[in-house]
């Protein structure tokens, strides 16, 4: 169809609710039509209305109009008024308006011989002249009209019809040409909507002019006819409906009922077409109608095949040509949902060889090839499908062969294919089935090549386009399940990072997923074996680091033996790393026995534990630091009983304890074994326990000196007796009781020393060498004391045995004489005191000296 070269405006409807979306109203314009396209969401509008010049049309949201300029031939203006949009004609012109799928369209047209009312108005009728008169001039401008419209110069016939019909308005002339002009505007409309337009204005006129005119039900007709073509369907059906009214003859009536019920029902009224075929049935009772085919139609598509089959029963027609297509088509479906597959796929196969391009053609070929796919003629069935989709790509029966053709063959080709095979179907608009199954489809041919993360996404766009569906439900399980999978193919790839962010991804879409455990214990399994990976490369402080860490944070893990398995492993072993550093050593595997105490290990680490620490008490046994021994054992006693060498410790402690004046303690000790050694004998020894076998004699050189030197920390008696026993080395044992007194407090040094001194009379000098210093204190008491002989006695010996440079030796020579002068022998007072004067000249003991050997000459002299 020619289409008439329009002038484009656009126009903007902005709709002011914050879920609405714009509109735009777009205005084809020429000097005689105008075409007002509102595109728009239908659910936004409540209501239209028009008639003469005017149409309404009423939403049910608030808007703005933003209008730019356009011409003003055939549309006046376009207002707003509340809600409501307002259209006006110019006075000259007719308005029409259909609300199609996904818009509002509004026509405008001029008529050709000023206003006409698309209303037929019978009471506004202009009565023919009468039919008798004739007029030369015009039966032969007739004659010449007629002969071009049977020529089909419609163009020229248009013109002369105007000619007549301004000479004869009103008499059988205009009429005729009125009637055969609008029949001229009707052969042209084949090629322009503009013509269409003018012949539905020009019919319209004459049925005003000439309601009593023997062609008055061929032009009202003709004019419903008009409408359709131009797609008012509501306006054909008013004027099939006065048709009914005003006309009798049984041809018309016929056919006007059965394009009202057409008309309804394509407007999806079904029940408003049943109204007027089964009025049409009860008034005539014909025999055998095609009406009885259009109700058994209308039954079909109401999904009432028992109904449907009725009226179809009283369908008899003579020969296949004589049935509608509609009628043939729903008989075919109706004996398809009856179960006489035979019959239906005979009904669709003549339905779409004989109509290629009707609209229930895909339909027919898809439903043929469904019916033989049941048969099990697979190839023919997809042969048909194959030529329904090419043929009609954009259509349903297309569509569904498109689906159906996939669903037999999905696993021959790769996606992309299919992409493109069911694009048409996945973009359908029209039926949301279409695409959810074309979408399925393709998200299936995407898993079955294993692309999931593409069927991931495809799947989320179908679950937004198409939310609270079965089929969303049914895809968001997909989802779930191959998340899951997903998951578990890259745990068993070893890629831990994409399993992981893939079980996140699914318990965060899926908090309830029935995979949860799983998933739970895969991400466990991932998170172990990582673990268990750095346990395998000997990185056990950082395994045993992430282990705890991993444990605190879950605390009911599902893996539960294996992580506690894994621990005890890689603790046991960190542990045994520490090996070189005891201590630890100590601290870590004494925690490991808290936390496993029932582990095999436990055994091997205890005695590692006491191997450690008789180590490190023997290191500490060898400082002699009694505090540190003491100290150590306390901490570590109950490991170190448990050694093969406890009596050992235990005499080493016991004797510490006593060097550090614990006597009552180390009684205890020493008590509480049976180990003879030099510790336990002394011990015993010291504090009296009996028996002891303790002999200072058993003992070489350097543990004699150890004794001796521990012992006079907190006894120096006691060392200074056990020194003098000491005949294994006697000179040692004396020189050490020597040093001992030496260094005794004074009450013990004083009694000691005289009988220290009598007991080495008999010794060699080298020894009394070393006891000169005794020798001289035992003097000085001695003289203190006036015990003279005794206090000359150790002067002597010192004076003897005394180095020569010592310094007491003036303070002994001068006493040494003073003790004589004591007991009355001057003459060797006056010796040593001279020796004192003439050795030490300048001492202080020699300036006394000098007064004492005057002092004894004087006495001599006065005698």
């Amino acid at each position: 169809m020619i289409k008439l070269p329009f002038k484009i405006f656009i126009l903007l409807l902005a709709f002011t609710s914050a879920m609405a979306s714009s509109g735009t109203i777009l205005i084809k314009e020429s000097s005689n039509i105008s075409e007002i396209i509102l595109k728009i969401p239908p659910s936004y509008v409540e209501d239209y209305t028009y008639k003469g010049d005017t149409a309404i049309i009423k939403f049910n949201k608030k808007f703005n109009l933003n209008l730019k300029d356009f011409n003003k031939k055939v549309l006046k203006e376009i207002t707003k008024n509340g809600n409501s949009l307002i259209v006006k004609a110019n006075p000259w012109a007719s308005i029409f308006v259909a609300k199609e799928q996904d818009q509002i369209r509004i026509v405008i047209a001029n008529n050709p011989k000023g206003k006409i009312d698309i209303n037929v108005n019978t009471t506004a009728a202009i009565p023919v002249e009468d039919q008798t008169y004739k007029n030369e001039e015009s039966e032969k401008l007739l004659t010449e009209l007629k002969n071009k419209f049977k020529n089909k110069d419609y163009e020229t016939v248009i013109t002369l019809a105007d000619k007549l019909i301004e000479k004869n308005p009103l008499d059988k002339y205009g009429e005729e040409a009125l009637f055969i002009q609008g029949l001229s505007y009707l052969e042209l409309g084949k090629e322009s909507d503009k013509a269409l337009f003018s012949a539905a204005s020009t019919l319209d006129e004459f049925t005003r002019k000439f309601p009593k005119s023997r062609l008055f039900p061929e032009a009202m007709l003709k004019s419903a006819e008009t409408k359709e073509k131009l797609g008012f369907k509501n306006e054909a059906i008013y004027v099939y409906q006065e048709i009914i009214k005003n006309v009798k003859d049984e041809k018309y009536l016929n056919i006007a009922y059965t394009k009202i019920g057409e008309l309804f029902n394509e407007l999806g009224q079904p029940d408003k077409a049943l109204k007027y075929f089964i009025d049409y049935l009860q008034k005539t009772k014909p025999e055998n109608s095609p009406i009885y085919g259009y109700v058994g139609s209308i039954y079909a598509q109401k999904g009432d095949f028992e109904k449907a089959s009725d009226f179809f029963s009283k369908y008899k027609p003579k020969k296949i040509d004589d049935v509608t297509p509609t009628t043939l088509y729903w008989m075919a479906v109706t004996y398809e949902n009856k179960g006489d597959d035979d019959t239906a796929l005979k009904l669709f196969t003549i339905f779409y060889n004989k109509y290629q391009d009707n609209s229930y053609t895909d339909m027919a070929m898809y439903k043929a090839g469904e019916i033989l796919l049941k048969k099990g003629k697979n190839d023919i069935a997809l042969d048909i499908l194959k030529d329904a989709k090419n043929k009609f790509p954009q259509k349903k029966g297309g569509l569904l062969a498109a689906i159906k053709i996939a669903e037999l063959t999905l696993s021959s080709k790769d996606p992309e294919f299919w992409s493109i095979f069911l694009n048409d179907a996945m973009k359908n608009n029209t039926d949301p089935n279409i695409s959810m199954k074309a979408t399925k489809l393709y998200i299936q041919s995407l898993l079955n090549s294993k692309r999931y993360k593409d069927g991931l996404a495809e799947i989320d766009k179908f679950i937004n386009k198409f939310p609270d569906t079965t089929d969303s439900k049914s895809l968001l399980e997909k989802k779930e399940e191959i998340l899951f999978n997903l998951a578990k193919e890259y745990v068993g790839k070893g890629d831990i990072t994409q399993a992981s962010s893939y079980i996140d991804r699914l318990t965060t879409e899926f908090p309830k997923t029935k995979y949860l455990t799983e998933a739970l214990k895969l991400k466990e399994e991932m998170e172990y074996s990582i673990i268990k990976s750095l346990y395998d490369n000997k990185k056990y402080a950082e395994a045993l680091k992430t282990i705890e860490k991993y444990l605190t944070t879950n605390k009911n893990p599902l893996l539960k033996d294996r992580w506690y398995k894994l621990w005890e492993d890689t603790f046991f072993a960190y542990v045994n790393s520490l090996k070189s550093d005891p201590i630890k050593f100590g601290l870590n595997a004494r925690q490991f026995i808290t936390l496993f105490p029932n582990s095999n290990k436990v055994a091997e680490l205890k005695d590692q534990i006491i191997k450690n620490l008789q180590k490190e008490f023997e290191a500490i046994l060898k400082t002699n630091d009694y505090y540190s021994i003491i100290v150590f054992y306390q901490k570590n006693r109950n490991d170190l009983d448990r050694s093969d060498k406890r009596e050992y410790y235990i005499s080493k402690v016991a004797y510490a304890l006593y060097m550090v004046g614990e006597k009552e303690k180390s009684a205890q000790l020493i008590k509480s074994i049976k180990l003879v050694n030099d510790e336990t004998e002394f011990v015993r020894n010291m504090l009296n326990i009996t028996p002891n076998r303790f002999n200072i004699n058993n003992y070489n050189e350097d543990q004699f000196q150890k004794i001796i030197s521990d012992l006079r920390k907190t006894n120096s008696l006691k060392a200074y007796q056990l020194a003098l026993d000491y005949n294994r080395n006697k000179p040692i044992g004396i020189k050490t009781a020597i040093d001992i007194l030496e260094n005794m407090d004074t009450g013990d040094k004083m009694v000691n020393i005289d009988n220290f001194l009598k007991n080495i009379e008999k010794q060699p000098d080298n020894i009394k060498k070393s006891a000169y210093r005794l020798y001289f204190k035992s003097a000085e008491n001695g003289f203190i004391s006036k015990n003279y002989q005794n206090a000359i006695k150790n002067y002597l010996n010192y004076l003897k045995y005394a180095p020569k440079d010592d310094p007491n030796h003036p303070e002994a020579l001068y006493f040494l004489g003073k003790s004589y002068i004591a007991i009355g022998d001057n003459n060797l007072a006056l010796k040593y005191l001279t020796d004192l004067t003439k050795r030490f000249p300048n001492n202080q003991y020699a300036t006394l000296a000098k007064y004492e050997i005057e002092d004894i000459k004087w006495k001599r002299l006065k005698k």
